[in-house]
Parts: structure tokens; C-alpha cells; sequence
């Protein structure tokens, strides 16, 4: 038997593996955090040395230097997000959770937009003091998100657009509970979404100024997960 064979067999992460070399590779675990959305605890060490020799060996192949993960989902099916560039020098600048990371992943998956995360996650209330806001984002349960074409071309929320209606609709059929979108807020271009909806006592959806609704073929798309050709 080869010695690639072998490492086959019994190398971690194998079902041999687990029973006769126990333990978890770095590159598989590298692996397993770009599928979940990658975050800024995955950058590339600073300082030169050991730590940036292992990142390179075990990281590279699955993140940007920044964290962000290179397109784990591209030809699988599972779309394309990541985070943004500056994503670390923001207050909610926590991982999502990996539930919502499936949601997001799936619609971009669905609808072949690019997603990039802005916001994510933040101290939970009364646990830490980086963060703003209501607590939806605690926990890394919502997100907000920029959304591009495949052309790099970044969408608005003006509700005109059947791609973002399709987008919104496929992220209402892979389980969001909460939608923020409207030319007044986050200047038309950002959109919130997260798994919490009602479940604290606020509402499912918001437009201008976190208030009020989305335009409606956005707000119709989400109440019933139907693509743009089904919503008058």
C-alpha cells in the first residue's frame, strides 16, 4: 500500500482516522470555516514567523488574507458571500451565525448575486460593549449586505429590479425571518436580514429610516417567497 494510501485511511478527519489518529487537521478545519462564512479571526497573522507559515499552509487555499472566504461555495451550489474588506474595523464586526450564513448562501446560490457582508455580528446585550443598535445583531443573527451581480455591478432596493426580487423571495423560502430594505435606508443600497423576525417582539419587515415597509413588490416577494415572475 502507498503511502498516500495510507494517509487515506487513517490521516484525521478520516473514518479510520477518528478511531486510530484522532484530532482534527488544520487544513480540514480551514476547510469547514470558509463553508460556515469565513470572519476576521481567519486573517492572515501580521507578523511574519511561524504564524504566517502555518496560515499559509493550512488558510490560504480556502481565505483572502483579510479572512473573507474565496468563494467556498463556487461550482457546489452554495453561493457566493463573503465578508467585506473593512469588515474588521466595524463595531458588529462578528462572525454570523451559521444559520443565517445557510440563508444567504442559498439565495445567492438561487439567484447567482454576490453577497457581501458589511455587518454581522456584535456583543451580545449586558456581555460586552462593542455594538449598537437593537439586539438583533447579537449572537451574529443578522446581517447587513451589499448585493452585486455577476458583473460586479452593486443592486439597489428601489424594487424595481426582478434580481433583487428574486433574491428576497429565495431568501424568505430558505428560512429569513427579518427583512430591512428601501431607497431611505442604508442609502438604498444595503439590506438587512436576519432569523429572528417577530420572535423578540419587533417586526418582520422595515423600509425608510428602519420604519414603515419596503416597497411593496420587495414586501410581497417576502411575505410569500414567490420569484419576480409571480409577484404583480
Amino acid at each position: 500500500m502507498r503511502l498516500r494510501e495510507i494517509t487515506d485511511l487513517f490521516g484525521k478527519g478520516s473514518d479510520l482516522g477518528k478511531l486510530y489518529n484522532p484530532g482534527v487537521d488544520p487544513e480540514i478545519q480551514a476547510a469547514q470555516a470558509a463553508r460556515d462564512g469565513g470572519g476576521p479571526q481567519y486573517a492572515r497573522p501580521t507578523q511574519s514567523g511561524d504564524d504566517q507559515a502555518a496560515w499559509d499552509r493550512n488558510m490560504a487555499k480556502h481565505f483572502n488574507p483579510d479572512g473573507t472566504p474565496k468563494n467556498p461555495a463556487a461550482g457546489k451550489g452554495s453561493g457566493n458571500v463573503s465578508y467585506s474588506s473593512d469588515f474588521k474595523g466595524k463595531i458588529r464586526n462578528k462572525p454570523i451565525a451559521p444559520q443565517l450564513m445557510k440563508v444567504l448562501q442559498s439565495a445567492s446560490a438561487k439567484t447567482g448575486l454576490k453577497v457581501v457582508i458589511f455587518s454581522g455580528g456584535q456583543d451580545a446585550k449586558g456581555k460586552g460593549t462593542r455594538r449598537t443598535g437593537s439586539t438583533r445583531h447579537d449572537s451574529g443573527r443578522a446581517a447587513d449586505i451589499y448585493i452585486y451581480d455577476e458583473k460586479g455591478n452593486q443592486l439597489n432596493t428601489k424594487g424595481d429590479d426582478p434580481r433583487i426580487i428574486e433574491f428576497v423571495a429565495a431568501l424568505k423560502r430558505a428560512g429569513a425571518k427579518g427583512l430591512g430594505a428601501h431607497p431611505g435606508y442604508m442609502q438604498g443600497t444595503g439590506m438587512h436580514v436576519d432569523i429572528i423576525g417577530a420572535s423578540q417582539g419587533g417586526g418582520t419587515m422595515w423600509g425608510a429610516r428602519g420604519t414603515g415597509k419596503p416597497p411593496a413588490r420587495i414586501a410581497q416577494a417576502f411575505q410569500t417567497g414567490r420569484s419576480a415572475s409571480q409577484v404583480a
